[in-house]
């Protein structure tokens, strides 16, 4: 079967960002976000990494679930920065095979995922009223705590989608709310 695969980040972008740049933009005018059709470049950038962002954080943790859909999300670019083939990577993959490398990819790919969101997080001051953006920020919160969740898994979380304890999820929206008062 033919396998689905992106030769960058860039390339990943480019496939991902308009469905994710689409409903972060309509997260943000449900909760209330200034600006309506005037809505500037460095919003819709900000509103385009937080879509890219969650989606980024979600891709990571089902990883094993996409190869056996026939598609290697993580770009080959950053599979050669840490010394893999593509079939090297699937292999080690589908096996459950710990590996050092295998841990810095991850390790690469959270620190992108966090990257966007806290770009997108820049977009918080554009919402109206206290209540969307502690949303908002709760959103971002819930999906920086999944990213702690695969920093803890390791390798592991390519194949083991990381989950969140009721009490993560508390934690996640008490950030959330201080994320908010921070401003």
């Amino acid at each position: 079967p033919a396998v689905r695969r992106f030769a960058t980040f860039k390339s990943v972008r480019a496939a991902l960002e308009p469905a994710c740049a689409a409903v972060a933009r309509m997260v943000f005018d449900i909760l209330g976000g200034s600006g309506g059709a005037s809505l500037g470049d460095v919003a819709r950038e900000q509103l385009s990494a937080l879509g890219l962002g969650i989606a980024w954080t979600h891709r990571l943790g089902t990883t094993a679930e996409q190869l056996r859909r026939g598609c290697v999300t993580i770009p080959l670019d950053d599979l050669l920065r840490v010394k893999l083939i593509e079939k090297q990577f699937i292999q080690l993959v589908e096996s459950q095979s710990a590996d050092p490398r295998l841990d810095e990819l991850v390790k690469v790919q959270a620190g992108r995922a966090r990257n966007l969101l806290r770009g997108g997080a820049k977009a918080l001051p554009r919402l109206g009223d206290e209540r969307s953006q502690r949303a908002l920020a709760t959103l971002i919160a819930l999906h920086e705590s999944l990213l702690d969740q695969i920093d803890t898994l390791g390798c592991a979380a390519l194949w083991c989608a990381p989950r969140l304890s009721a009490w993560g999820r508390l934690r996640a929206v008490l950030w959330g709310m201080r994320l908010v008062a921070k401003g």
